[in-house]
């Protein structure tokens, strides 16, 4: 690719700290997304793909959310390292109204596109690579307008291709979830570590209200600033630090 021209891959969390100086070497990496479709969502999709849709193949909004969850305990040696966790990404039957508002507490919602092709042949020769690009281009021009500063969740964009046979009530589907790739790979500041062992129970308790604060004012938050001045933690949206 040319030079200027952005790449994408896929994503699992688009955080990440570019590390200058004091750098420990290691390169940052991502949870891949588990996706999770729930089944009451073809029935919604199907209805509106032969009245509202119908032979278009324009893409409409689409809401999904991501969330942290538990790996699956069945079969794992009690002994052994605890597992990774999963970074869960659903696709609830709500997902295609306006107003959508992500069902758990600790899930963040994002928005994305679904565009639903006609046959699938049309599904099998859909370009994944531009259709990835297509979305992952969305994400960067939100953030040099600033408009993902002021709504961090455009940061998390996603885009979803779906080939549906109604009279077989069968669903054939794709998602994507782009990721900007730095030119360098990111590396961490430091060795990660427990905030337990960083953070006195005076800062996390700061840290816990003041997130709970920020999410109340701006709804589902994924991205955020924790700032240290002296022993006072705050918690900062993208807007306010940009400022």
């Amino acid at each position: 690719a040319p030079q200027n021209s952005p790449s994408f891959a896929s994503r699992g969390r688009l955080v990440f700290d570019m590390a200058s100086d004091g750098s420990s070497g290691k390169v940052l990496q991502h949870l891949t997304f588990s996706s999770q479709i729930d089944v009451a969502l073809w029935s919604n999709l199907a209805s509106q793909k032969l009245h509202s849709m119908r032979l278009s193949s324009d893409p409409v909004p689409l809401w999904g959310c991501y969330s942290p969850a538990p790996p699956p305990a069945r079969g794992r040696d009690p002994s052994a390292a605890p597992p990774t966790p999963v970074a869960r990404f659903c696709v609830e039957r709500t997902a295609l109204e306006e107003a959508f508002v992500a069902p758990e507490a600790s899930s963040v919602a994002a928005p994305g596109t679904v565009t639903v092709v006609n046959t699938l042949e049309e599904f099998k020769e859909t370009d994944k690579k531009a259709f990835l690009d297509a979305a992952g281009t969305r994400i960067l021009a939100d953030i040099e307008s600033g408009a993902a500063v002021k709504d961090p969740s455009l940061l998390s964009r996603f885009a979803m291709l779906v080939f549906s046979d109604l009279k077989a009530y069968a669903h054939t589907y794709w998602l994507a979830f782009p990721a900007l790739c730095p030119p360098s790979a990111p590396t961490l500041a430091a060795e990660p570590a427990p905030l337990a062992s960083t953070l006195s129970p005076q800062q996390l308790e700061q840290l816990h209200s003041g997130y709970a604060a920020l999410k109340g004012q701006l709804g589902g938050l994924g991205f955020f600033v924790i700032k240290l001045e002296g022993s006072l933690v705050k918690v900062l949206s993208l807007e306010a630090y940009d400022k």
